[in-house]
């Protein structure tokens, strides 16, 4: 059976397109950390840091990567036990042993 032209063509594309998408969809920070993974890691930074303060977040917006940092910005409403709402922006990035870890400044 022949193949015409158009349908050598579609396979072509589709070989073309299939593996930039994968390769996008794998390194998008989607992947990198979900909202429920970074709320979770800034409640327990606030634990740890903060004399064991217990906060509840949220995302509000997430940024882009920023390259010169190796870290994702995303801004969090951050709810205190006494009822002090704030926003925060905090830094995700991987740590020198490859686990995602949270920080608040960055430089």
């Amino acid at each position: 059976m022949k193949m015409n032209r158009i349908e050598i063509k579609i396979i072509l594309y589709l070989f073309l397109v299939i593996p930039i998408f994968l390769i996008y969809t794998g390194c998008s920070f989607s992947s990198f950390l979900s909202d429920e993974e970074a709320v979770k890691l800034v409640e327990d930074h606030y634990l740890f840091f903060f004399g064991g303060e217990k906060v509840q977040a949220k995302v509000i917006e997430r940024g882009e990567y920023i390259k010169k940092y190796d870290c994702y910005p995303i801004k969090f409403k951050i709810t205190f036990s006494n009822s002090r709402n704030n926003s925060k922006t905090l830094y995700f990035y991987k740590n020198s042993s490859g686990k995602i870890a949270v920080r608040q400044f960055i430089g």
